[in-house]
């Protein structure tokens, strides 16, 4: 890393160097850990330590993107009045992907798993991670510039958050993608 990084906020890494053993025991765990997770659509209405939530948050909003422009805002939501309107407005766009947006096929797929426009979870679950993408990397009009691969990192973050969550919380999280065309995309909620 050169002078200008390190005055830049750059934090050196220093890439860790394991063992053979090491790495094929850590990548087995990884992939057990992972093997457990699964899409549900049953949340628990229990409260949760939000300070935990809050750390979660903060773990997925370091992982690496292009450039580290990190182009995503995570929002916690608890406000029930907040999370009513966002079900309101995630469930209208899903009306419109399961009666027009939504191949055959796709709807084919989703029908033994019985899922449809109606969204409860939203509101019944105690808090809603919704992740934001940022168009532009800066508010100053007149440095505006256009974000790459936005769409892609942010669900890659939202991901992250919800393997974090998940990781860090008995299993009890779940992500959740809200469909294309809502502004503010993908909300995670806690699951059981």
């Amino acid at each position: 890393m050169s002078e200008k990084d390190a005055g830049d906020g750059f934090i050196p890494y220093d890439l860790p160097r394991l063992s053979a053993e090491e790495m094929i025991a850590k990548s087995k765990a990884f992939a057990e850990e992972l093997e457990t997770r699964r899409s549900v659509r049953v949340f628990s209405q229990e409260p949760i330590p939000l300070e935990a939530v809050r750390h979660c948050i903060d773990a997925a909003g370091t992982a690496p993107s292009g450039a580290h422009k990190q182009p995503w805002t995570f929002c916690l939501v608890t406000d029930p009045d907040l999370r009513k309107k966002i079900r309101k407005a995630a469930e209208e766009e899903e009306f419109k992907n399961y009666h027009g947006r939504m191949s055959e096929t796709w709807l084919e797929d989703l029908g033994p798993l019985g899922t449809d426009h109606v969204k409860p979870f939203i509101e019944e679950a105690p808090a809603l991670i919704v992740v934001f993408k940022q168009v532009h990397d800066t508010k100053d009009e007149a440095e505006k510039k256009a974000q790459l691969l936005c769409e892609r990192e942010r669900g890659h973050r939202g991901g992250h958050a919800a393997d974090s969550l998940a990781s860090h919380w008995a299993r009890r999280l779940d992500p959740h993608s809200i469909p294309h065309g809502l502004p503010f995309r993908s909300p995670r909620t806690t699951g059981q």
